[in-house]
């Protein structure tokens, strides 16, 4: 009986110990969150400079409105450029973002609101839900891939 009690209790401690968050666990989220945070701050702001801070340099993302991906840095910071030639203005509001940190990954994930202004155009207004991966480099969190998708009007 006593060897069947120990082995029950290390496993309830063991699991336990899985589905607790460490204090160490939730600061790391919290950093991811800033993180985050201060990403769409930047894109708010319009600051290409302060945005592109926040990507890996292999950032691969699939925006909004397009079905081939931004594969680099580069490549992003080129379709932001155009972005902000193309736009009086633009702002991306989350809705309900969540956060999980697994080792040296991140990950966020929620809805988004967009309102943005062509130069020619109307005001739009779409709602995506947005996933977005980060890993840890040299003690800060860099975004390594993004995926947003439309949510069909009505929904």
């Amino acid at each position: 009986m006593g060897l069947v009690y120990r082995r029950a209790v290390f496993m309830v401690i063991l699991l336990a110990s899985f589905f607790t968050p460490s204090a160490g666990r939730g600061a790391e989220v919290d950093d991811l969150k800033a993180t985050f945070e201060q990403g769409i701050a930047a894109v708010n702001k319009r600051d290409l400079d302060a945005a592109s801070v926040f990507w890996h340099d292999q950032i691969v993302s699939f925006g909004l409105h397009s079905p081939f991906p931004m594969d680099g840095k580069a490549a992003m910071r080129q379709f932001f450029q155009t972005v902000l030639d193309n736009t009086e203005s633009s702002t991306v509001t989350p809705i309900n973002f969540q956060y999980r940190v697994i080792g040296d990954t991140g990950i966020a994930w929620g809805h988004i609101r967009t309102r943005y202004k062509p130069k020619d155009g109307p005001m739009h207004v779409t709602f995506g839900r947005e996933l977005i991966t980060y890993t840890k480099v040299d003690g800060q969190w860099r975004v390594i891939a993004v995926h947003v998708s439309l949510i069909p009007s009505g929904n």
